[in-house]
């Protein structure tokens, strides 16, 4: 289940005509107190929900305190031949703040298998952020950069991170000018493109593997040297081109689109549903 009040049936989202419901009675109580400046305040708050309402029509409102975290379901992949690759579209200049994540997909391949599976992690995902407040995946980038992502995407998702790349996607592009034709825009056509990329990797030489490891190294956060980058290169090259695996979490059937109580719209999952599925992507 996304999540249960403790001595209560499982519950996922609390109805908006509920939290509604509340403020009235709470304004009626204040009014018939005559505490007035805080009838106000209750009232502010009703019309702003009301507001909200019609704003996201048909979602459901969640108050993020209803919300607990079946942690004890979860677990992370242990297996030593499995690499975790996580690609982020966010590069860093000197002196800027960073920014949510916008593309968040992780690389996993087998080593074992030699099979590769890219899994995109929806930017809305709301998750558990190891020592924060309960937000948006993307937020983990934006708040602790790639080792607080890494421990988000472990804790929630049960994948351990081996190695990051932060990248600008057209500093990507770049190196690759035959895949320039067309805009890149989506997720999805970013997702198309990274795929494009391994069989051009695979016409190249080693040294020009390795002079295209050094650009990455200058223009792209990495936390692989020139020669690792190489080895791993040599590896991806290995596996089944004709059969990798594509998918993206959470799924629809594991996730709910809603509207907290403080006006953020996320995907609210089922966390042990989501990784039940990623074992079945990452083990075909």
């Amino acid at each position: 289940h996304i999540g249960k009040v403790p001595n209560s049936a499982p519950l996922a989202v609390k109805p908006q005509e509920e939290t509604a419901d509340t403020l009235r009675l709470e304004l009626n109580r204040l009014v018939s107190e005559e505490r007035f400046e805080e009838a106000a305040v209750v009232r502010d708050k009703i019309k702003k929900l009301e507001e909200t309402e019609n704003e996201y029509s048909g979602l459901r409102i969640v108050d993020s305190k209803d919300i607990v975290w079946e942690s004890d379901r979860l677990s992370v992949i242990e297996d030593k031949n499995l690499i975790n690759f996580l690609l982020i579209d966010q590069a860093q200049k000197k002196g800027a703040k960073r920014q949510p994540a916008d593309l968040i997909l992780v690389c996993s391949f087998n080593l074992e298998s030699k099979k590769l599976t890219l899994i995109s992690i929806e930017k809305d995902l709301y998750v558990q952020i190891p020592g924060y407040q309960d937000n948006k995946i993307g937020a983990a980038y934006q708040i602790g950069g790639m080792k607080l992502l890494d421990q988000t995407i472990e804790k929630n998702l049960g994948l351990s991170i081996t190695h990051n790349l932060g990248m600008d996607f057209d500093t990507i592009l770049s190196f690759f000018p035959e895949l320039k034709t067309t805009p890149h825009e989506s997720v999805e056509e970013k997702i198309a493109c990274i795929n494009a990329i391994l069989p051009l990797l695979e016409k190249k030489t080693p040294t020009e593997v390795l002079e295209l490891a050094n650009k990455l190294l200058s223009d792209v956060v990495m936390d692989l040297g020139p020669l690792d980058f190489l080895k791993y290169v040599k590896e991806l090259m290995a596996c089944d081109k004709n059969n990798i695996k594509e998918c993206s979490v959470p799924t629809e059937e594991a996730s709910e689109r809603v509207l907290l109580t403080i006006g953020m719209e996320v995907l609210l999952p089922d966390l042990e549903q989501n990784q039940k599925y990623l074992r079945e992507m990452i083990y075909f």
